[in-house]
């Protein structure tokens, strides 16, 4: 009786040896990219692992040109616009479209929380407040409103400091209103 069961599982092992139980057995010892399931009675591979984005943010030239040019004090309120008009174009260029969201997720994307990790701003800058917004010479967040994915129009609220008023200044489609 133990040699018959012995010859089983000998026969058993052998069988699952060659249908690829020994792939199962040795499983974790496999590569990701290197592993195949079964689904369905049909073999597929299975993708690789994502790659992992780069940990360092690479600060891009612009960076530090329109770090200097936002607020500075010869400058004026038009030019801070254009200046943000300008990081969203090249930001819109390399990734395939404006950043969209709020104030604050369009700042921490120039920032360098984007795929790429690329910063079109630096850190720090007397242009964003204690909540990483963007803001105008006033220090009132800017206003942003995305018409299609290469054009967002931009609003500083003005001296009042109140949004939507008859000071704000517009920017949009390559025009400042005031």
């Amino acid at each position: 009786m133990k040699q018959t069961s012995r010859r089983v599982i000998a026969a058993t092992v052998a069988a699952a040896a060659v249908g690829g139980g020994l792939y199962f057995l040795n499983y974790r010892e496999i590569p990701q990219e290197v592993r195949v399931e079964r689904a369905e009675g049909r073999r597929r591979t299975l993708p690789p692992a994502p790659a992992a984005m780069p940990a360092k943010v690479t600060t891009l030239p612009v960076a530090s040109e329109a770090s200097a040019a936002l607020g500075a004090a010869d400058g004026t309120v038009e030019e801070d616009l254009s200046t943000i008009e300008l990081l969203l174009s090249t930001y819109g260029r390399t990734h395939g479209g404006n950043p969209t969201g709020e104030n604050e997720e369009i700042a921490a994307a120039l920032l360098g929380k984007n795929p790429e990790r690329l910063a079109y701003l630096e850190q720090g800058g007397s242009y964003l407040d204690r909540s990483g917004r963007l803001i105008d010479r006033w220090g009132t967040p800017y206003y942003f409103h995305s018409i299609t994915a290469s054009n967002t129009e931009l609003r500083s609220a003005g001296p009042d400091g109140r949004i939507f008023t008859s000071d704000d200044v517009v920017h949009g489609d390559g025009e400042t209103v005031k």
